[in-house]
């Protein structure tokens, strides 16, 4: 089977990774030319930490994670900054923090060599798998794949395309995140 991924990202890199071990023929797309994954802390609950595991890479998480964060009180605040709701502790007893470069960089050494292609922008995909895809230049290039999975992120040209995309509706949540040099007293929260 021959598959076709549009993304780099951490779902696209995991589902290439998956595909692989279960022998099939992956390629996947990247629009940026140099890879770039960005720098921020990422919260991996339990369930993360097992499909990672299931895509034999619990070693290669387990070493670039911090486990220190199953302490923390962590969930969902109001505007005004108090408690809506609050995880159980018996959901973050898996719970590891990894810096997202970090993990992004595992997921990418583990293709196999010459998946990734990068420097190549999908301009459409057909239902019959027909992927046309452009350099920077704007040399275009079509491919025939079995499957294509788009995961070309939030504003998905790809998903875009199909009939019936809901498309995307802010649903009001903001996230605060990120990565220091030194550990930081946040007072157990």
């Amino acid at each position: 089977m021959r598959v076709a991924v549009v993304g780099s990202g951490i779902g696209g890199l995991c589902t290439a990774i998956g595909l692989q071990r279960a022998g099939a023929d992956v390629v996947v797309f990247e629009r940026a030319r140099d890879l770039r994954p960005g720098g921020s802390g990422l919260s991996l609950f339990g369930n993360a930490v097992h499909a990672l595991d299931s895509l034999g890479l619990g070693e290669g998480i387990r070493s670039i994670t911090d486990a220190k964060a199953r302490s923390f009180r962590g969930g969902q605040r109001r505007p005004d900054g108090s408690w809506l709701s609050v995880y159980p502790m018996d959901a973050l007893t898996e719970l590891r923090v990894v810096d997202r470069a970090a993990l992004h960089g595992l997921l990418t050494s583990s293709l196999a060599p010459c998946t990734l292609v990068a420097g190549r922008r999908v301009v459409s995909a057909s239902e019959e798998g027909t992927v046309r895809h452009a350099a920077a230049d704007g040399s275009e290039k079509v491919d025939r794949f079995d499957l294509v999975i788009a995961a070309d992120g939030l504003r998905s040209t790809i998903r875009g395309q199909w009939p019936e995309d809901p498309g995307i509706v802010y649903a009001g949540y903001s996230t605060w995140r990120g990565i220091t040099e030194r550990p930081v007293d946040l007072g157990g929260e």
